[in-house]
């Protein structure tokens, strides 16, 4: 399946108060008493990408709870732990808000790819590997982003009336 993502927008602006340096698209948030650097971005919803050395070790129930609900995040934030693997592919853990830990997160996918080539770690396209599988992510010269990967069936119910 192939699903354009809309345009990503680096929004620290947006949705932090006190930044330093105009130029800089990273935040230092200070989550359980540990300063930790975030870039801010939005597919349409609201992602803080971590970037890490192991994402397998990512405190996801920790600082990626804490970021979540995070004051400079009014809304609530998804926190994506990111790992840079090499220049086109990347490891990427999820704490969405209102949900916890999940297996995947197609827009994070999206935004995890954006931060990783506008910070200069990597050049697109990319193959984001998630704990549900791998994505194909594409940020086209606009800042749109297109995303491919396989969909698949999880679960089947009845429900009734």
């Amino acid at each position: 399946t192939c699903n354009p993502v809309g345009e990503s927008r680096f929004l620290c602006f947006q949705f932090f108060r006190g930044i330093v340096g105009q130029g800089d698209f990273a935040l230092f948030a200070v989550a359980l008493e540990q300063e930790v650097r975030c870039v801010p971005v939005s597919v349409g919803n609201p992602h803080c990408i971590v970037f890490c050395e192991d994402a397998d070790e990512a405190p996801l129930t920790t600082i990626g709870a804490a970021l979540e609900r995070h004051e400079q995040f009014p809304q609530g934030v998804n926190v994506e732990f990111v790992q840079i693997l090499d220049r086109h592919h990347i490891r990427m853990r999820v704490w969405e808000r209102g949900s916890g830990i999940t297996m995947a997160c197609g827009t994070g996918a999206c935004a995890s790819a954006a931060a990783a080539v506008k910070a200069g770690f990597c050049d697109s396209p990319l193959v984001v590997k998630l704990d549900g599988g791998d994505l194909n992510i594409e940020i086209l010269s606009d800042s749109s982003a297109r995303m491919t990967g396989p969909a698949v069936i999880v679960a089947e119910c009845d429900v009734e009336d």
